[in-house]
């Protein structure tokens, strides 16, 4: 929320048309082109209603990157920048499974963007992957768990 101001400033100058989560109508406009989101713990909403997702502070190689996992659980496929050091080890994971792409710069983001929206098929069958992971995930940090539980006692 508290960059909203000059992302909304940035909007403008490029002529882009856009609204705040703050001012939102109760139906979002066709015309509406970028939607800011000024408010705090409704990303969920959005991704299940997103079927991709660009997960930011990720562009500049050296960033950390944000959480791919979030997005994917509400069933939005995530894709980043190569700065992910904070989040390694399961954007590999992603990547090998062909679920995420990586991206370099703003022409990178509108491609995938465009390819991802023309072809219904390959993002049905990003999704069919990605369930596939998150679940063959999630069984491993149970046996994770079961293991520290049963050395705690």
């Amino acid at each position: 929320p508290q960059r909203c101001d000059g992302i909304e400033a940035l909007l403008k100058e490029a002529r882009c048309t856009f609204m705040r989560r703050t001012t939102l109508p109760p139906v979002l406009p066709e015309t509406c082109a970028v939607f800011i989101l000024d408010t705090l713990g409704e990303l969920g909403w959005v991704y299940q209603h997103a079927p991709l997702t660009f997960v930011g502070n990720s562009l500049d190689p050296q960033a950390g990157g944000h959480d791919i996992i979030e997005p994917a659980l509400w069933g939005s496929i995530p894709f980043h920048g190569p700065g992910m050091k904070n989040f390694l080890q399961i954007s590999h994971v992603f990547a090998q499974k062909e679920i995420t792409s990586v991206v370099r710069n703003a022409d990178d983001i509108v491609a995938v963007i465009t390819a991802g929206l023309k072809t219904e098929a390959a993002l049905t069958e990003q999704c069919k992957n990605m369930a596939v992971l998150l679940k063959d995930q999630s069984q491993v940090a149970a046996r994770v768990f079961e293991k520290i539980k049963s050395s705690v006692h």
